[in-house]
C-alpha cells in the first residue's frame, strides 16, 4: 500500500496518515515507520485457552467475557513524531 501511495506522490504522514493492525515484522524498517495497533497474543492465549478446557469439561457453564487491550504504537506514519 505504501509502494502505491508513494506513487501517487502523496507524502505520509504529511498528506495522508497511515496505521496497520498486528505489528508487521518490518514496520519499523520502511521508509516511514508504521503505526500500529500491537495485538497482546499472549495473554489472549493465556485467558483463552484455560477457558477453553473448562467449558468442555463442564459445558453448562456460562459463558464469559474479557476484554484484552491492545497496544498503539505510535510511528512515524501517523504524523506522531
Amino acid at each position: 500500500m505504501l509502494k502505491a501511495i508513494a506513487q501517487l506522490r502523496i507524502k505520509v504522514p504529511s498528506q495522508l496518515r497511515v496505521g496497520e493492525l498486528d505489528e508487521i515484522r518490518y514496520a519499523t524498517v520502511l521508509p516511514v515507520a508504521l503505526t500500529t495497533i500491537h495485538q497482546p497474543y499472549r495473554e489472549i492465549y493465556q485467558t483463552a485457552f484455560p477457558a477453553m478446557q473448562e467449558r468442555v469439561k463442564e459445558p453448562t457453564i456460562p459463558s464469559k467475557s474479557r476484554i484484552i487491550a491492545p497496544r498503539l504504537v505510535a510511528r512515524d506514519s501517523c504524523g506522531a513524531h
